[in-house]
This record gives C-alpha cells, structure tokens and sequence, in this order.
C-alpha cells in the first residue's frame, strides 16, 4: 500500500503508518490528516472498535478500511461504524485504491470547503 501510495501522484501529501490504534489516535492529533486507512487487525483493537474509536476522534476525516477479509458483514458493519470505504488488502487494485484515496480526499477537501463558506465573517 505504500508503494501504492507514492504511485498515486497526489501532491502535498505525506504517509504516516503506526502499529497501534493509540498511536494512531496521537498522530491523527499531530497532522490532522487528510485521509486515514485503517487495517482493521491491531494489537490494541479489534475490528469494528478501530473504526469506531478513530471516527469518534476525527470524524470529519474520511476513513478507508483495509482488510484482508473477505465478509461482506465485516465491510456493512465498518460502514455503519463511520468509515466511507471498504477495500480487501489483497488482491491489492492499485487503480482502485487510487480511485478511493482521491474520492475520499475529493470529500474532505468539499466538506472543508462547504464548511468554510458556513463560517460567518469576520468583523
């Protein structure tokens, strides 16, 4: 997924990775990120409960779950949790995970947008 990343082109982005759902929680703190992609399998969380404790923290933050099981229930339980997308690990489609990092980044960036229009101005 890496190697997929830095293949997409997007620009101005960095790639942060953390083993644990705690780390995670710190590092989402720290850059305020654009995108997150969750594997559902961590030491400190399991399945479901990833999703729901990262939405909970950054829930304007899209979020892409990565998993290497293939249960249609676990994907409509991650969704229902808060995350926008599903993809299986592996096959990994390097096209279709570009397509579901740029939607989801097309999302944050009009959802920000929207939400500066919002804003009343300043006086």
């Amino acid at each position: 997924m890496m190697t997929m990343l830095s293949d997409i082109g997007i620009p101005d982005y960095k790639v942060g990775m953390v083993p644990q759902l705690r780390d995670a929680l710190i590092l989402i703190e720290k850059w305020q990120p654009d995108c997150i992609l969750l594997d559902l399998t961590l030491p400190d969380a399991t399945g479901i409960e990833a999703v729901e404790a990262i939405v909970a923290h950054a829930p304007e933050v899209p979020v892409i779950v990565v998993s290497s099981h293939d249960d249609p229930q676990i994907a409509l339980e991650a969704v229902r949790a808060g995350a926008q997308e599903f993809m299986l690990k592996w096959p990994a489609d390097s096209n279709a995970f570009a397509s579901l990092v740029s939607l989801a980044l097309a999302r944050r960036r009009a959802t920000d947008s929207v939400a500066t229009e919002a804003r009343p101005a300043a006086s």
